[in-house]
């Protein structure tokens, strides 16, 4: 079976996230060593960061013409929380709740059994508060 390609995004906002800012240039040059690429794509992919609100873009004239800086307008930490969600609305939207009850399971069996209790602390940790918040 061939190997599937990582997608493009996260490495995108990896740059960003570690230099704070970049033109599309910038990204295309750091990441296009990885693998092969087009400053086109890279060009995409910020304009669809963009647009859903992860990056914020500066227009800038200078040497060469004009373009745009990207920076991110999340943390990293945020980032990561959003593709979580999607992820799981992905999955549930797909397969339903015993789907997400199997992406759990099957997560988990990578997972040591420190990195368990953690997960099942902050469950409950957001179970209590979310419990809390409901009472009125």
């Amino acid at each position: 079976m061939p190997r599937r390609r990582e997608p493009l995004e996260p490495r995108v906002m990896d740059v960003l996230f570690k230099r704070g800012s970049a033109t599309v240039r910038e990204v295309f040059e750091e990441l296009s060593r990885e693998r092969p690429l087009s400053l086109t794509t890279v060009g995409t992919v910020l304009s669809r960061l963009h647009g859903k609100g992860l990056v914020e873009r500066e227009f800038r004239t200078g040497r060469g013409g004009v373009y745009y800086v990207y920076r991110p307008r999340v943390s990293r930490e945020e980032y990561e929380r959003s593709v979580a969600r999607d992820a799981i609305k992905r999955v549930v939207n797909t397969l339903g709740r015993p789907g997400l009850v199997k992406l759990i399971e099957e997560g988990a069996v990578h997972l040591s059994p420190e990195e368990l209790r953690e997960i099942l602390r902050r469950i409950e940790a957001e179970r209590s508060s979310v419990g809390e918040g409901s009472r009125g």
